[in-house]
């Protein structure tokens, strides 16, 4: 500690409720992006295909969504725990730990999204249309929603009175860019398929009606 005459307290405080904030915000981006797209699928696809596809996504965004969470709570925690050992350590009073993350509570828990069912109304089948428009625009949004997990800074920093750097507390939540990647990834081209096989079959169906009634 030679040469530190203190750290920013003030400045510590707001730097770790901002990271708090913003890591949150991206976990709710990225979760209203993907929500947004089955909140589609539940109401213009039914099927078995379609209720073990969604229910299969949900509980693997239900595990990344809580390592992160778990996660960032780790950073956070260990944050106020390192820069209270910079103050303790000059003799100055230690910060109290908050969060700030009370206003995403209620979207994020439980990680639930929208999933399909069996049948609706007794009727099995997908609006390949609609569908189709709705996945448009979950490859057009995916990248930025990820983007802002990349955009998180590296770590935690505290500096003192003066502006100068004296510390950074490292975050690991960038790792977690290539977890949601590889969900959206898989969500578009497992429904790229999915829907290329709908409207096969549909186009199939109307050959057959059309050839029962030329018969």
């Amino acid at each position: 500690m030679d040469g530190i005459t203190g750290i920013d307290r003030d400045r510590a405080k707001n730097d770790i409720m901002k990271f708090d904030a913003d890591a949150a915000h991206a976990l709710v981006v990225c979760h209203d992006t993907l929500d947004s797209f089955f909140s589609v699928l539940a109401n213009r696809w039914a099927s078995t295909n379609a209720k073990t596809f969604t229910e299969g996504v949900e509980k693997e965004e239900e595990n990344i969504f809580n390592s992160y969470w778990n996660e960032l709570e780790r950073i956070i925690s260990g944050a106020y725990e390192a820069a209270n050992i910079l103050l303790r350590s000059l003799g100055e009073v230690p910060l109290n730990e908050e969060r700030n993350f009370q206003d995403y509570m209620f979207i994020l828990f439980p990680f639930h999204l929208f999933t399909c069912k069996e049948e609706i109304n007794g009727k099995v089948g997908m609006d390949t249309e609609s569908v189709r428009t709705a996945l448009a625009t979950l490859k057009t949004k995916y990248n930025s929603a990820i983007d802002c997990i990349d955009d998180l800074p590296t770590g935690i920093s505290f500096y003192d009175p003066d502006g100068e750097l004296v510390d950074t507390y490292n975050s690991g939540l960038k790792s977690f860019k290539q977890k949601f990647k590889d969900i959206f990834d898989e969500v578009i081209k497992k429904m790229d398929e999915y829907i290329t096989t709908e409207t096969e079959n549909i186009e199939l169906a109307k050959e057959q009606a059309q050839d029962s009634l030329s018969n």
